[in-house]
């Protein structure tokens, strides 16, 4: 059986469609009502995630008892567990009538330890989850699982909900105020101390510390976020001086790795109280630093290859993780076109807005090159005439890398605090090099292709290595 026992922070995630359906519980004045649902497991080093499908088997009338109170009859919960997706937990959420994160009523807690929580246990090998949506949205949680032979209850510490809109509702007691921030006087004055302190709860994950990277791992650290995951493989070089903060001629001399570099930049720019900081000093590939991503709230994608963004895809779509992705494009000047082209995007990838893939961030066709390692060889790189760069060492200057490394926070911030006065609502920005913006189709869509595939919740996607084949 899969344990939640172990790690230290219990969540559960759902997107947009499964809250509006949680949601719709409540519609009836004075008549609770109650319906099953299926999860699947996402699993960090240290915090055990409860991914909830958004294809809700609600009841139908006669699979319930309704008199005021509500219960489950014995064919509605049989027919669940008989159509359960492989590898997928069963939870229960109902709705009460009163505002806030939800105790559990004496009946409740006997439906849900005693009768269902055995039976959902035993069938699937995973812990029953019980869910409470109040008559404001906000929705509690807690998992019931077997150890030993006895039920044991464990409170759920957050729930996110991730879609056009982000909300997180977390357990009384478990997000503390930012305390004194003399230093954060000016941040604090904008979106005030309860947004402050949800920002400052998040774990951020940022992958790939180069020029953009290195310039949101210290805004974010000035801000007053205190916790972070950086994974980059890279170590910095004398080119690599002119568009990467907080280095030292000395880190190029004796070839320093970038991730270390930005610890040591969050450790002295940080306004927050012992800035907690895992670098990990690996492709994003690697077991370990997948696992490391499961653990963040948000993730900020700053590479330019196609494998990383390809997993950095499922991460957003399957694990509901949401990425800020940015890219720069420079083109020099050839015959055909005489002047630079220069222009930068910044996207941020969550259901309810279109993925990586659909918006031409990564290539599937050189996926698997770089997988195996061959897009390093010089017949598969397309190079402009006189280009004497690799594939991978972009061309770049520091103002283009502050400006979209600035947009991409701006963007996590208008998302993360769901706050549109920050950020415009639609998913993705372009800006020409001037630094003006342009709409472009998917402003106005926001959707995904129809034949994408990385929007379908299924337990391939769940499985970030296993999607590598």
């Amino acid at each position: 059986m899969s344990n939640v026992t172990t790690p230290k922070r219990l969540g559960v995630a759902l997107n947009g469609d499964a809250y509006n359906c949680f949601l719709a519980l409540g519609n009836r004045e004075h008549q609770e009502q109650v319906s099953l649902f299926y999860w699947r497991p996402s699993i960090g080093d240290e915090r055990y995630t409860a991914v909830i499908d958004p294809e809700i088997p609600m009841p139908a009338e006669a699979e319930l008892i309704e008199a005021g109170n509500v219960s489950l009859t014995g064919e509605y919960t049989m027919r669940v567990l008989a159509a359960a997706p492989e590898g997928s937990g069963i939870g229960i959420v109902h709705n009460h009538f009163s505002p806030g994160w939800q105790g559990l009523s004496r009946d409740d807690a006997r439906t849900e330890g005693q009768y269902l929580a055995p039976v959902a246990c035993a069938a699937r090998g995973l812990p029953f989850l019980g869910m409470t949506i109040s008559c404001d949205g906000t929705l509690s949680g807690r998992f019931w699982e077997m150890v030993g032979e006895k039920i044991k209850k464990r409170e759920v510490d957050r729930i996110k909900v991730v879609g056009k809109r982000f909300m997180l509702f977390h357990r009384p007691g478990m997000v503390p105020g930012p305390g004194k921030a003399n230093n954060r006087i000016a941040t604090l004055s904008v979106w005030g101390k309860e947004k402050q302190s949800l920002l400052e709860s998040y774990r951020i994950g940022i992958v790939g510390l180069g020029s953009v990277g290195s310039m949101v791992a210290e805004s974010l650290a000035r801000m007053g976020i205190n916790d972070f995951v950086l994974i980059d493989d890279d170590r910095l070089e004398e080119r690599n001086l002119d568009r990467t903060v907080s280095t030292y001629k000395l880190d190029a001399l004796f070839h320093s790795p970038k991730v270390r570099i930005a610890k040591r930049t969050i450790r002295r720019t940080a306004t927050g109280k012992n800035p907690q900081v895992r670098a990990l000093r690996m492709k994003l590939q690697d077991k370990r630093a997948l696992r490391a991503l499961l653990d963040c709230d948000f993730v900020f994608s700053c590479v330019d290859r196609h494998l990383p963004r390809y997993l950095l895809d499922y991460l957003a779509f399957s694990h509901l993780i949401p990425v800020i992705d940015g890219g720069i494009h420079i083109g020099l000047p050839d015959v055909e076109k005489p002047s630079l082209d220069i222009s930068w995007r910044i996207h941020l990838a969550a259901p309810g807005r279109p993925c990586l893939q659909c918006i031409g961030g990564y290539e599937y066709s050189k996926v698997g090159l770089e997988r195996d390692g061959l897009i390093d060889d010089p017949k598969y790189i397309n190079r402009a005439p006189g280009l004497k760069e690799d594939y991978g060492a972009r061309e770049n200057v520091f103002c283009f890398s502050m400006s979209c490394a600035a947009h991409e926070v701006i963007q996590f911030l208008g998302y993360a605090l769901d706050e549109i006065a920050v950020s415009p609502a639609f998913p993705q920005m372009y800006f020409a090099g001037a630094g003006q913006m342009f709409k472009t189709p998917l402003q106005v869509d926001g959707s995904c292709k129809p034949e994408c595939q990385v929007k379908h919740y299924d337990s391939k996607a769940i499985n970030l290595l296993g999607i590598l084949g």
